[in-house]
C-alpha cells in the first residue's frame, strides 16, 4: 500500500481550529494569508528540511470550506507516486457526504 504522506481538512472557524489543534496536539500552524486563500500549514511534528524528521509521520493543512460546498467532511490525502499499476486515491479519500466527527462543546470548535 503506498503511504499517505499529506492531509488537508476543511475548517469552517479558522481561529479556533487553529487553537484546537495545537492545545489538544501540540501541532504548530503557519497562516500565510488570503493570498494563499487562507490555507492554514500544519506541522504535526519536528520537520526539516525534507520533511517531517519522525519517521511515518506526516504533515498536511486546512482550507477554508465553502458555504457553497456540499455539507459534512471531505478529508483529502496526498501520497508519494504510485509503485502499484492501481495507483492511490490522492485527492479522492473521502469523496463525497461523510458524517462530521462529534463537535467540541467547549468553543474550541
Amino acid at each position: 500500500m503506498d503511504p499517505v504522506v499529506h492531509f488537508e481538512l476543511p475548517y469552517e472557524k479558522r481561529d479556533q481550529m487553529v487553537k484546537f489543534y495545537e492545545w489538544a496536539f501540540g501541532w504548530k500552524t503557519q497562516i500565510p494569508g488570503e493570498e494563499m486563500g487562507n490555507y492554514v500549514i500544519a506541522a504535526t511534528t519536528d520537520t526539516g528540511e525534507e520533511g517531517p524528521k519522525t519517521p511515518g509521520a506526516i504533515n498536511g493543512g486546512f482550507y477554508e470550506k465553502k458555504a457553497e460546498w456540499p455539507g459534512g467532511v471531505s478529508p483529502r490525502a496526498g501520497c508519494q507516486a504510485p509503485t502499484r499499476p492501481t495507483g492511490c486515491a490522492c485527492g479522492q479519500i473521502g469523496r463525497g457526504r461523510v458524517p462530521p466527527p462529534g463537535r467540541i462543546e467547549d468553543g474550541l470548535l
